[in-house]
């Protein structure tokens, strides 16, 4: 079992197919979110029934249940790591990447800069398909991964780049 470290993009991602307890709890990581992740993941919208919602991120309860663990920057070295992240990106993915680096974590994020950053670095990353796809991956469930994939694709606005690990897969479940 290892470690991740999730940004705010995948987080939202996750949240807007209602299955984020699942899909984490399926892979055998254990997850965490920065305070940085946690400030920047305030609403998400989905549909029930035919009927649109909005509704505010309760990260809390993820906490609560062990699905997630907050954490904290350490020490000097994460915080010099942070600064240095974020003159290139968004709080979140900064953070997040700085408590990878310096914890030997893997790194979850869909950011295109994020992404590239990491890989100089030597963070090991893995992304919003990989996620559901370790969920989702029988083929006996290619009605449900459906349902999800196109809730994160409408509701985040997520579309996978085109070399994402399960990006054809991705494709042919929208």
């Amino acid at each position: 079992m290892s470690d991740v470290i999730v940004d705010a993009c995948c987080l939202i991602n996750l949240c807007t197919s209602l299955r984020l307890r699942e899909i984490l709890d399926s892979t055998g990581h254990r997850f965490f979110i920065c305070p940085a992740v946690k400030a920047e993941s305030m609403f998400f919208e989905f549909e029930v029934e035919g009927k649109l919602n909005r509704e505010e991120v309760d990260l809390d309860s993820h906490i609560a249940s062990g699905t997630l663990t907050l954490a904290q920057v350490q020490d000097v070295e994460e915080t010099s790591l942070y600064v240095k992240y974020a003159a290139n990106l968004d709080d979140g993915e900064a953070m997040s990447m700085a408590i990878a680096a310096k914890r030997g974590w893997t790194l979850m994020t869909d950011d295109r800069r994020a992404r590239k950053i990491a890989v100089n670095e030597g963070i090991t990353i893995i992304d919003t398909t990989e996620a559901v796809h370790s969920w989702l991956g029988d083929p006996t469930r290619s009605a449900e991964a459906r349902k999800v994939i196109q809730s994160i694709v409408r509701f985040a606005r997520f579309t996978p780049r085109s070399d994402a690990a399960y990006a054809d897969w991705w494709q042919r479940h929208m």
